[in-house]
């Protein structure tokens, strides 16, 4: 197994989809948004070169020398004997040679446990709130919409009933 086959390994095993290979720096990763390296070992030039030529083609190297740029796919095999393959980028940039490798299959996500707030944040708030802002006494639930409709005036006391609207007699026609 290559050095560039345990760089490989140790990325997908810290979970970094991304290799870096630049001359002058340690190898490098990026796991959710932060730069991660690998050891404290500077790839020199040289070693840069000698681990890129040894996935290449002689064709592929005659390309990579006129063009200056590579793209291509790598396949290793993973601890399980699986396979792991990687999209590689290849650049030739003031005589030294930088490569990205990009995990084509990213590692599934984490298990993480359920959220014990059903509605977290700013939403869960106001669902528990009510839209005034203010702690209900029943403890909390989601604001009551007013019915819709046209407003019937009532008349309050005994005999509540609806007030006739204009044209209508105090008398129900239906329960005559």
């Amino acid at each position: 197994m290559t050095t560039l086959d345990v760089l490989l390994l140790q990325c997908v095993a810290r979970g970094g989809p991304v290799l870096n290979i630049t001359p002058g720096k340690p190898p490098w990763i990026c796991v959710q948004g932060r730069v991660r390296e690998l050891n404290a070992t500077p790839v020199t030039p040289e070693d840069a070169q000698e681990m890129i030529y040894a996935m290449l083609s002689d064709a592929e190297k005659v390309q990579l020398e006129q063009e200056e740029h590579l793209k291509f796919d790598y396949e290793i095999k993973d601890v399980k004997g699986g396979p792991l393959t990687f999209r590689v980028y290849v650049y030739l940039s003031k005589g030294m040679l930088f490569a990205t490798f990009r995990n084509s299959e990213p590692p599934p996500p984490a298990a993480q446990e359920p959220p014990t707030d059903p509605l977290p944040g700013w939403w869960g708030d106001f669902w528990r709130r009510g839209a005034g802002g203010s702690p209900r006494d029943r403890g909390g639930g989601a604001p009551v919409p007013a019915p819709v409709g046209p407003a019937v005036p009532v008349r309050w006391g005994r005999d509540a009933k609806p007030i006739p609207r204009e044209g209508e007699s105090d008398d129900n026609p239906a329960a005559q």
